[in-house]
């Protein structure tokens, strides 16, 4: 039996596997040298706070500064996002991660 995303049951995903990522990789998307863009829109992200959902549903939403105040615990925690996560992100973010593990060693 295959995993249980693969669509023929021979254990390979039909659009995310091995060939398609080494194609997405050396081919990587950009747009073309000429393109024209109806808009352009900057975004100032120096204010965004950074949030944490949980426990027990992604809805109970409270500010990481508000959650670190009242010293709740965090004791599993999922690190993603919702879109454009880049495999480079979440390498730096294991880093950090890693690093305060050290620290409280």
């Amino acid at each position: 039996m295959g995993v249980a995303s693969d669509a023929d049951g021979g254990g390979i995903h039909p659009r995310i596997n091995d060939a398609s990522l080494k194609q997405l990789r050396e081919n990587k998307l950009c747009a073309d040298g000429n393109a024209h863009y109806a808009k352009v829109i900057e975004l100032d992200t120096t204010h965004i706070t950074p949030v944490v959902s949980g426990p027990h549903g992604v809805k109970n939403v409270s500010r990481r500064g508000d959650r670190m105040k009242k010293q709740i615990p965090v004791h599993k925690a999922y690190l993603l996002s919702c879109v454009n996560g880049r495999y480079e992100d979440f390498i730096a973010a294991a880093d950090v991660l890693r690093e305060k593990d050290r620290k409280r060693s």
